[in-house]
């Protein structure tokens, strides 16, 4: 395992914040049972400041020393001091007996340094005793100190420091376990990711998918993103490989029947052969000119760099006038063409490639429209957006080529004998979506077409 992988910095940082945690309640729990031990201490030095000073009242300071009460397992030290501060009554342990003058001048020094006749902590005693001491003033002018042993209390606090360290040493170690193996597992996603990616990158296949848990959270979600990031990615490839398929079986007829009459012209000395031949080539160069540049509109289109003149346009005089000029070849046909536009219907569009969309759409609906049919072209308002419909009787659409028609070169087998490159609804489609709208195309049992092309209306402020 790498120091530098994401498991091992949350797997750590979990354990940092379990340890930040541990310590702070270890601080709030260890303060809350000091200061509960300091306040049980003075109340303990209270109680006994209280009892001995109405034993002196009671006694009197003759006969206060054998009205003590007897205690042989007493930890507390009862000093009377004069007012010059000599003692005038000790009563200690007998096992502090031998250091009597120490700890009564100790706890004087303990008492004059907290300034105070409350309680002071004295860390030095006989037998390393811990002492907190505490003075009241007699009515004779004496004073009555008391100093309590809190040795117990500080054994106490050592063995909750110990049971601290025991305790949390281990749970530390869990922490950084539990934190490894759950980093591990909500992190399987993202290592699927990095695997799934390492494959397709030595593989080349992007057909590859990582399962989705469909538990809705945010590595899920990413997971299914990244799948249908790969199924578009996929897709593209594959519109590229027919694309390019397209174009390598689309160019070779042209160019093959291009170099057997340039063959032929030469093989021949006829100066009017050559005309025709050279005028034949020239026709063929313009059909491949033309289907390489449809092309390139698309792929402009479709990546968002295709250059857009656009403007507030009315689609009403625009139409009318496609209208009118595909009259004439409907004409020819026997196919009859109307149109009903409303009036005021405005667009900001390219009208170039707008008119580009419609006479594609026009030229189609006519081309498989068989005489004595009739094509309408019929533009509306529809809430926030413009809709252009252009309808006709052919022979329709089947269902199973619906989707596949704004691919490129593809072609249907009731379109084939029909001249055309496949391409014309594929620059539809681009161009429609690169104005921001969309195309799309229905196609009834019963036979015909119809293509609906909406475009948003320009927001007025």
């Amino acid at each position: 395992m790498s120091f530098r992988s994401l498991n091992f910095r949350l797997a750590f940082l979990f354990s940092a914040v379990f340890l930040v945690c541990s310590l702070l309640l270890f601080g709030i729990t260890y303060g809350l049972l000091s200061r509960t031990l300091v306040r049980k201490q003075e109340r303990r030095i209270d109680l006994l400041l209280l009892e001995f000073w109405a034993l002196y009242q009671l006694s009197g300071p003759e006969r206060f020393a054998q009205e003590l009460p007897e205690d042989p397992v007493a930890r507390f030290v009862i000093r009377v001091v004069d007012p010059g501060g000599e003692t005038v009554f000790l009563y200690l342990p007998a096992s502090w007996a031998e250091n009597a003058r120490a700890l009564a001048d100790a706890l004087t020094e303990a008492l004059d340094a907290g300034g105070s006749e409350r309680s002071v902590r004295l860390e030095s005693g006989p037998d390393a005793e811990a002492l907190r001491a505490g003075s009241i003033r007699l009515p004779d002018g004496n004073s009555l100190q008391v100093g309590l042993s809190v040795e117990e209390d500080l054994q106490l606090i050592r063995r909750f420091r110990g049971i601290y360290a025991v305790v949390v040493a281990p749970l530390l170690l869990l922490s950084f376990a539990g934190g490894f193996f759950f980093s591990l597992r909500t992190l399987k996603p993202i290592q699927d990711l990095i695997r799934l990616t390492r494959s397709i990158i030595d593989t080349a296949r992007v057909d590859l998918r990582l399962p989705a848990k469909g538990t809705g959270d945010e590595l899920d979600v990413l997971v299914q993103l990244f799948n249908r990031m790969l199924e578009r990615i996929e897709g593209l490839i594959c519109g590229l490989r027919d694309a390019l398929d397209g174009v390598a079986h689309d160019l070779r007829t042209p160019m093959t029947r291009l170099v057997g009459k340039a063959e032929m012209a030469l093989e021949s000395g006829d100066t009017e052969e050559h005309r025709r031949v050279l005028s034949s080539c020239m026709e063929e160069a313009r059909a491949m000119l033309a289907m390489l540049n449809t092309l390139l509109d698309i792929s402009e289109a479709e990546t968002g760099v295709m250059r857009l003149q656009r403007r507030d346009t009315d689609i009403a005089d625009l139409l009318r006038d496609l209208v009118e000029l595909y009259q004439y070849a409907g004409e020819e046909k026997g196919v009859r063409i109307t149109g009903r536009f409303p009036e005021g219907l405005v667009v900001s569009v390219d009208p170039n490639r707008f008119r580009q969309v419609m006479s594609n759409l026009l030229d189609n609906a006519v081309k498989y429209t068989p005489a004595g049919g009739a094509v309408s072209v019929a533009a509306a308002r529809e809430d926030e957006t413009a809709s252009i419909k252009v309808v006709d009787t052919g022979a329709g659409i089947p269902s199973e080529d619906l989707e596949r028609i704004w691919e490129r070169f593809f072609r249907s087998d009731r379109s084939r004998s029909e001249p055309g490159l496949g391409l014309g609804l594929s620059l539809v489609k681009a161009i429609v979506e690169a104005h921001n709208g969309r195309v799309d195309a229905v196609s009834p049992d019963q036979g015909g077409a119809e293509f609906r092309v909406r475009l948003p209306l320009p927001r007025r402020i």
